[in-house]
């Protein structure tokens, strides 16, 4: 057999050049992987254009700002802007925006684009950095949308976290309850969640955050505290979720009378947790259930035309610097009214003149400091 030696050079050369061509592509796919890494030319150009843009959208933010104080104070800046992806944000109860309230951000920034839309919102008057896991580069934009005086936003999933908007909702997979209700009625500034750590009672985070999940449950009676303080007051409240109960006969002990408490919705319903069986008003009272009047809000008597609320906020106790008061008084509030009892004076000094006010607005004016009933009040929180 004759052996053709120039077609063994051929396939010799072709193996080389294979070789040298795989050799070539590894190199080139080392410098690719340098260029697109946390220090490369192109990780460094999308942190420049990030930089950029949101310079130039802080400044419009402040222009529009300005524009509108000085020339159109008609216009609120109150309300929320964001884009589609932010939207979920008012579904997951963290804003208190009501629903289809949402515009969109574009309407008042020029500058923003789609993908700022991501991470971008305005709320309340301010400009805000949402952060969230799944945003590029989340840690550097954070600090730099920072250094631009845009204030940051920790967006956290609904997953597993309970809820603040006092709906009926399954707990822990073990009871129904109306949720403490946090979405209207506190400052967000100065109201934070009170959680147990190492048996003690400490602040958490403000209420503009998710609770931690271990917050409440009354299950086992670890009841909802929050924590408000306002100039060098602090106040205590627990959250008292809308119940129905009657006398347990059938636990009673001498000098200790048992209640049975079932949690309730708004329709009076109680839903077993562990079957799914909801029982209605009329079954639970003809059980002897009652509800105290403490759940609805209104001047009916017979709750006709009350209305019913999902529970409400009872005040603990109060601390501060003073050691004591000029006057101490007491409070007893009813549906509508709230009568002001039992002043006492702790100084020797005369007073001219007791006033009373309800949120600033003064109701009656005494010289002796009397007893004194103040009617036909609204829902709402009240300041005395």
């Amino acid at each position: 057999m004759k052996i053709n030696k120039k077609t063994i050079k051929n396939k010799g050369i072709t193996l080389i050049a294979l070789v040298i061509t795989i050799v070539v592509l590894l190199i080139l796919a080392g410098v690719a992987i340098k260029l697109i890494s946390e220090s490369g030319i192109i990780s460094r150009g999308d942190e420049a254009k990030f930089k950029s843009k949101m310079s130039a959208i802080a400044e419009e933010w402040t222009m529009y700002k300005y524009n509108v104080t000085i020339n159109d104070k008609n216009t609120k800046l109150t309300d929320i802007n964001a884009g589609e992806k932010l939207k979920s944000i008012n579904k997951a109860d963290e804003l208190d925006i009501e629903e289809g309230k949402i515009e969109d951000i574009k309407k008042m920034l020029k500058e923003v684009g789609n993908k700022e839309e991501e991470y971008l919102m305005i709320y309340q008057g301010e400009l805000y950095y949402i952060s969230q896991p799944d945003v590029w580069n989340n840690e550097k934009q954070e600090k730099w949308s920072e250094e631009l005086g845009i204030r940051i936003y920790e967006f956290e999933d609904v997953s597993g976290i309970k809820q603040t908007n006092g709906n009926y909702e399954l707990i822990n997979d073990s009871y129904y309850m109306c949720t403490p209700q946090l979405n209207s009625g506190w400052s967000r500034e100065k109201t934070r969640y009170i959680i147990e750590r190492n048996g003690n009672l400490v602040p958490g985070k403000w209420i503009n955050k998710k609770p931690d999940d271990d917050w409440y449950d009354y299950e086992k009676q670890k009841w909802a505290n929050i924590y408000v303080e306002n100039n060098g007051v602090e106040s205590y409240y627990v959250w008292v979720p809308r119940y129905a109960y009657k006398i347990d006969t059938n636990n009673q002990t001498a000098g200790n009378q048992r209640m049975d408490v079932k949690f309730i919705n708004l329709q009076n319903e109680y839903i077993d947790a562990k079957t799914g069986e909801k029982t209605d008003w009329e079954t639970l009272e003809l059980e002897g259930y009652q509800i105290p009047e403490a759940f609805y809000w209104g001047d009916d008597e017979i709750y006709t035309n009350n209305i019913p609320i999902p529970g409400y906020w009872m005040s603990k106790y109060e601390l501060s610097d003073l050691s004591s008061y000029t006057i101490d008084y007491g409070a007893v509030a009813n549906k509508d009214s709230i009568t002001i009892q039992n002043i006492e004076v702790n100084t020797e000094k005369p007073i001219a003149k007791y006033t009373y006010a309800i949120n600033g607005k003064i109701i009656h004016e005494s010289t002796t400091g009397e007893e004194y009933k103040i009617s036909e009040l609204s829902k709402g929180n009240k300041s005395i």
